[in-house]
């Protein structure tokens, strides 16, 4: 465990099979309240902090991306937080100038109907 407490250890003290242990860990079942007591004694810690996720479940997004978008991508995850942050402002800028090109662009359209 993260405690320095090795199953083998952990088993022994409480007097629980090494098997239900295992099954917990992989969460193939789940311990009764009686053992969660137990093990909230033996950690000193709360019972909530072994029932409850506290991690910030983080979702990867898969967005399809070009092999150009890859290169730049390779390229960008490498350079120092002050230059990533150039290459942010920069693509910034770049996608208003775009924006601003297509509000031109269908503002003629419109002005030749």
């Amino acid at each position: 465990t993260s405690r320095g407490v090795d199953r083998n250890k952990l088993c022994s003290d409480l007097g629980l099979k090494y098997t239900t242990v295992r099954d917990w860990l992989k969460g193939i079942t789940y311990p009764r309240i009686g053992k969660i007591e137990l093990l909230s004694d033996y950690f000193g810690v709360n019972k909530s902090d072994l029932i409850e996720d506290k991690t910030q479940e983080v979702k990867e997004v898969k967005i399809p991306t070009s092999p150009l978008v890859q290169k730049v991508t390779e390229k960008v995850v490498k350079l120092s937080t002050p230059r990533k942050q150039k290459v942010l402002n920069y693509a910034n800028e770049q996608l208003k100038e775009q924006n601003n090109k297509v509000i031109m662009i269908e503002e003629k359209l419109f002005e030749y109907k």
